[in-house]
């Protein structure tokens, strides 16, 4: 026999609608568990979409040269801080230019791209005219070589030699070559026979780089050869003769012609005295510069770095250090070598 105890039957009730309460809410957070992410994943890929397809039209407008009344106002609010009455005045402004240009394309559009395609042939024909210059060119150059080499043929190499002699003796070898003492002269003379025989003999006689290298070499054996007193007074010679020529007509006499060279003699001592210092002043310019390349951005904390490594810090604080810290990187190395190298340069 049951017994039942007042109100049990509501108390059971109550206890079996708070276990379905119960189950229900489990069953809705578990559905909205499973739910939420792929929700969350719509969203994103949907606001990934979004966003791209806005770049991407912005970045075709770029390309198309192309924006609207709307992006233009945009872009002028973004650059300038425009409050309602700036847009508003800007707007009208925008579309008055859209509406203007639109009727001047709906007008003269067809006629620039008939221009333009006219444009476009006459560049084709041109084209075509410039290969065919370019291959009548090149038949008159095989023409000039053909010539040439009878030329070269026709012209005895001792013709070749002199020729070549006045080249290397020329003005900007040495202006007062003809103010030079007799014996310097002849000595010089035969330096130029050897290098113009050489120039024959090799048949680089007629390059431009051979002949600029033959003056230089000319040039530096000038200097050479040359003491100091030497080239003074070849140049004070020099000097006086164009002074003496402007004079020509004025009948000077003996006093005033030593008094003139008295002042060429002063002014080509001084233009030597100049000159030395000017050259010595661009070679400390030039050791400066190769200076001053240590200081520049990291090099100098590279230089100081690797001075810390090797002059400061003890083994076992070296141990410490990254791998590529503990000794001169190969930039280090590389920047001591250079510096090393130009610095040999300067000094020569």
């Amino acid at each position: 026999m049951e017994i039942i105890v007042p109100g049990e039957q509501e108390i059971m009730r109550n206890m079996n609608s708070m276990k379905k309460t119960k189950l229900i809410a489990i069953a809705i957070v578990s559905v909205a568990t499973l739910i939420a992410p792929i929700k969350a994943a719509e969203t994103k890929e949907a606001r990934l979409a979004s966003k791209m397809t806005k770049k991407l039209s912005a970045i075709a407008t770029r390309a198309s040269g192309k924006l609207n009344v709307e992006q233009q106002l945009l872009r002028y609010t973004h650059y300038y801080n425009l409050n309602d009455e700036d847009q508003a005045r800007i707007k009208k402004i925008l579309t008055a230019q859209q509406k203007d240009i639109a009727d001047f394309k709906k007008i003269y559009g067809p006629k620039i791209a008939a221009v333009d395609e006219q444009i476009k042939k006459l560049q084709d024909e041109i084209r075509e005219l410039q290969k065919s210059k370019s291959a009548q060119l090149k038949v008159l150059e095989e023409l000039k070589l053909d010539h040439k080499a009878e030329l070269d043929e026709a012209i005895t190499a001792e013709q070749k030699t002199v020729r070549l002699i006045a080249y290397l003796k020329r003005y900007d070898t040495v202006s007062f070559w003809k103010f030079l003492p007799e014996e310097i002269q002849a000595a010089l003379d035969r330096q130029c026979q050897a290098a113009a025989m050489e120039l024959v003999s090799t048949g680089t006689s007629e390059s431009h780089t051979a002949l600029r290298g033959a003056t230089l070499k000319m040039r530096a054996a000038i200097e050479k050869s040359l003491t100091p007193e030497v080239r003074q007074e070849a140049e004070t010679k020099q000097v006086q003769e164009y002074v003496m020529r402007s004079f020509a007509r004025c009948e000077l006499t003996g006093d005033q012609k030593a008094r003139i060279g008295e002042l060429c003699a002063k002014g080509v001592k001084d233009k030597i005295a100049i000159s030395a210092q000017y050259n010595q002043l661009n070679k400390d310019i030039v050791a400066l510069r190769h200076t001053m390349s240590k200081y520049k951005g990291s090099i100098h904390a590279y230089t100081i770095r690797s001075e810390v490594v090797e002059k400061i810090l003890t083994e076992e604080q070296r141990k410490r250090l990254p791998g590529k810290y503990r000794t001169a990187t190969k930039k280090d190395k590389k920047n001591k070598s250079n510096r090393k190298r130009s610095k040999e340069k300067s000094t020569t």
